[in-house]
């Protein structure tokens, strides 16, 4: 596969009053890249991790279960047309900033 030419289209999915949302929060911006929260009640939350349970399969093929947020979701871009009406993409998760690929504050898409 080819390597990674940008990530985008972050969503961050957090739960309200969390430490770890907030950490992850806080790397996101400190490091000024562009993203869209969406934060959930503590009462909340478990219904909103129901669709993301669906859209992701680790390496063995088995459905990812998420317990708890915040919960990073993005593309990872490999290829992109000049004019960028199409590209090849997956979409991918992450739960901690330790989860995120090396090249993650380097290639994705910063705040203007």
């Amino acid at each position: 596969m080819t390597d990674v030419i940008k990530y985008d289209n972050l969503h961050l999915y957090t739960r309200y009053a969390s430490i770890d949302s907030a950490t992850l929060r806080k790397y996101l911006t400190d490091n000024n890249i562009a993203y869209v929260e969406l934060t959930y009640s503590i009462d909340a939350a478990p219904d909103a991790l129901v669709p993301l349970n669906t859209w992701f399969e680790d390496s063995n093929g088995t459905r990812v279960e998420f317990a708890d947020m915040p919960v990073l979701v993005y593309d990872k871009v490999f290829w992109e047309a000049p004019d960028h009406s199409d590209r090849y993409s997956k979409r991918w998760y992450a739960q901690a900033s330790t989860d995120l690929p090396i090249d993650f504050i380097e290639k994705s898409i910063k705040n203007s």
